[in-house]
């Protein structure tokens, strides 16, 4: 999808073609862009997260997740890394099933692509 585009596109032009990409993978059952997800603290309401994408995957009967953080900057900070890390945390325990984070950056500069899990 990166290579057919290109480099220097906003966020959400990667992530509609990324999702359009999902879409046609066979053990992908969905594919959710921009899923709100409620921050809390001692049981109440204090705030919501957005996750750039969220895919189920069945294989074997077995349904897992990945939540995927996009991002176009020139180089990934630890937030953005700790932002992937408290997605997945607070995912973990709120939805109670298998999931896996994946951050992935692309950059202005052609051919960087970077696709880190957390």
């Amino acid at each position: 999808m990166y290579s057919t585009l290109g480099a220097g596109y906003s966020e959400s032009v990667y992530q509609r073609a990324l999702e359009i990409e999902l879409r046609s993978i066979e053990n992908v059952k969905s594919v959710q862009t921009e899923c709100t997800y409620s921050i809390k603290y001692k049981g109440k309401n204090i705030g919501f997260y957005r996750i750039d994408i969220l895919v189920q995957f069945v294989v074997q009967q077995q349904s897992f997740y990945v939540i995927i953080e996009l991002k176009t900057v020139q180089k990934l900070s630890p937030q953005m890394m700790e932002q992937g890390r408290r997605y997945l945390e607070d995912f973990r325990s709120h939805e109670h099933v298998n999931t896996e984070c994946c951050v992935i950056n692309m950059p202005c500069i052609p051919d960087s692509v970077q696709c880190f899990f957390v």
